[in-house]
């Protein structure tokens, strides 16, 4: 079984959490201990500060370590097209595989006008957009509800499943079957089994935040869940594998 991280970072440039893991390297042993073979990575750079930059950062860093990472674009969907030509550089130029949206820390409502330019892109594209979900109003889960209605050949991974707000990003999933639910850092134990039950396992993925989080709680959430061998493959790494069009 091939486990894929589905939601990690590089960068190192986080404004609020102190990382204790701050190389690149430093994350390649951390997988290795928790039997992690492959990594989604987007920039803590790109994220919090410079998306150009960050993109630039995260390509250096995960060419040392080819096999392990898959890439992921940041953009600032309210730079205009600058956004637009970054994403498109990173996908058609540099062969990434997904674009990563964080409404909370670019300040803009995970369902505007801008962050549906570059969801529209995406799909044209034809890689998935995951999107940061939390407990404000710029990133609760039924915006990313309004964005699966409007695009609905988009695949839309809504990271963290919502936090606090799981039941509100639950209710979306099951409305709009181009949302797929990660489970890292979800704040309930064994959210996992209902979920699965609502949806069905080919809808979930899991990831470790890394390095802002640990892995253990999170692969522990899985590894724990009263599910189906079958099922635990399928969210572990398959799920993701599918998504990303990637081979097994």
């Amino acid at each position: 079984m091939l486990v894929v991280d589905a939601h990690a970072h590089i960068g190192f440039s986080h404004p609020y959490a102190p990382l204790r893991v701050r190389t690149t390297e430093g994350i390649v042993k951390l997988m290795d201990r928790f039997g992690i073979d492959k990594a989604c990575v987007s920039s803590l750079l790109g994220i919090y500060y410079n998306f150009v930059e960050g993109n630039a950062e995260l390509k250096r860093e995960v060419e040392k370590f080819p096999d392990r990472f898959i890439p992921f674009c940041v953009v600032q969907p309210r730079y205009g097209e600058e956004a637009l030509l970054e994403l498109r550089k990173c996908v058609k130029e540099w062969g990434w595989k997904g674009l990563k949206l964080h409404p909370s820390a670019g300040g803009y409502p995970a369902d505007c006008l801008s962050a549906q330019r570059v969801v529209e892109e995406a799909v044209r594209l034809r890689i998935p957009v995951a999107i940061h979900t939390w407990i404000d109003d710029l990133s609760r889960p039924w915006r990313v509800g309004n964005l699966a209605e409007m695009f609905p050949d988009a695949t839309l991974i809504m990271y963290h499943m919502g936090w606090f707000q799981w039941q509100e990003a639950l209710e979306q999933a099951k409305k709009y079957d181009n949302i797929i639910l990660d489970t890292t850092q979800s704040m309930y134990i064994r959210l996992v089994e209902p979920v699965v039950k609502a949806i069905g396992a080919e809808r979930v993925v899991w990831g470790t935040n890394l390095p802002i989080s640990y892995p253990g709680p999170n692969l522990v959430r899985v590894k724990t869940a009263r599910i189906t061998e079958e099922e635990r493959r399928l969210i572990l790494g398959e799920n993701m594998l599918r998504i990303l069009k990637l081979k097994t």
